[in-house]
């Protein structure tokens, strides 16, 4: 809280207002930096590659911006404790401002890569993309999800799935977790930091 206050104070004097900033203020100020940092987002949109390193999976993955973005429109938020929504406020923003024009393809930018983790799965069926194997240098038309053994943490239920082509190559890898309420409240799927831990990160 003392953080937020001295950001807060700082950002009035910065800016010449005479009153002290808001929450707002500081979360539309961050989502302007923020912006101003990236590249244009472009009509397509690299989400997996083997050059992120470990984290690209054995996949090439590239869908249109504009799928992208309504495909996020019509889902709820990830679910992952104590995380400000800024980061999905610009992300949300970046896909909007896509130029059409430009025919070229944009890599995701790693500030909006949380936002996709543990959902990639359920994008492969819901967005047209083209999804490549790098193993089979080929476009993946079918797709096998091996799910591993849950454990249980706490209050989560975790578990990982990992994503191959028809013919067994790995493509991308998910850390899933399903957190228990109590009280008549009913199971939701969430990304929990256990999770997060032990995923490999897609």
């Amino acid at each position: 809280m003392r953080a937020f206050r001295a950001l807060r104070n700082s950002w009035a004097c910065l800016s010449g207002r005479r009153r002290l900033a808001t929450r707002e203020d500081i979360r539309a100020w961050t989502v302007g930096n923020l912006l101003l940092e990236l590249p244009r987002c472009t009509r397509r949109v690299r989400l997996l590659s083997p050059q992120q390193g470990p984290s690209g999976g054995g996949c090439e993955w590239i869908v249109s911006a504009r799928d992208l973005e309504h495909w996020l429109e019509e889902r709820d938020p990830p679910v992952v404790a104590a995380r400000p929504d800024g980061t999905r406020r610009a992300f949300r923003l970046w896909l909007q401002a896509a130029d059409d024009r430009v025919d070229a393809i944009t890599d995701l930018p790693d500030a909006f890569r949380s936002e996709l983790r543990g959902r990639f799965t359920q994008m492969v069926s819901a967005i047209a993309g083209e999804l490549r194997c790098v193993r089979c240098d080929d476009v993946v038309t079918g797709l096998e999800e091996v799910c591993g053994d849950k454990t249980h943490d706490g209050a989560f239920t975790v578990w990982a799935t990992q994503t191959r082509c028809v013919r067994g190559h790995d493509l991308f890898s998910e850390a899933h977790a399903t957190e228990l309420y109590f009280g008549g409240r009913a199971s939701r799927d969430s990304a929990s930091p256990s999770s997060r831990r032990q995923q490999a990160r897609a």
